[in-house]
C-alpha cells in the first residue's frame, strides 16, 4: 500500500509539514508486511503558487497512486480532490516516523 505524507524537508526523520498545500516536499512509502520503505520524494513545485495549492497537491498525490494521506491542515477543496480519487486521509503527528508508526499499528 501507498501512503504519502507532505513533510518540511527531505528526510524521513522530518516534522509533518503544518499545511498541506503548502508542503516543500511529499514523502511516498510504501507498506508492505508491517514494514514501511521510503520510495519516493516529490518536490511540490505548487507550494508558492497564489492560490489552489490544496487542489494542486491532491491530485500530484493521486498520480503518485497513494492509497492514504497523513497530514494535517487539509482545506475543503483538497479534501474534495482526494475524495475524487478515494485516497483516505488520516490525522498526522507531529513527527514523520512517529505518524507512520501510528498508522501501522491500526
Amino acid at each position: 500500500m501507498k501512503i504519502i505524507i507532505p513533510s518540511q524537508k527531505e528526510e524521513v526523520d522530518g516534522e509533518v509539514s503544518e499545511v498541506f498545500g503548502r508542503a516543500p516536499f511529499f514523502l511516498l512509502f510504501e507498506i508492505k508486511d508491517n514494514q514501511y520503505k521510503l520510495i519516493e520524494t516529490i518536490k511540490n513545485t505548487n507550494a508558492n503558487t497564489k492560490g489552489g495549492v490544496g487542489a494542486m497537491a491532491a491530485k500530484t498525490i493521486a498520480e503518485k497512486k497513494a492509497k492514504i494521506l497523513i497530514a494535517k491542515n487539509i482545506g475543503p477543496h483538497a479534501k474534495d480532490v482526494l475524495n475524487q480519487f478515494d485516497i483516505k486521509i488520516i490525522e498526522a503527528k507531529n513527527k514523520i516516523i512517529e505518524s507512520i508508526n501510528d498508522f501501522m499499528k491500526k
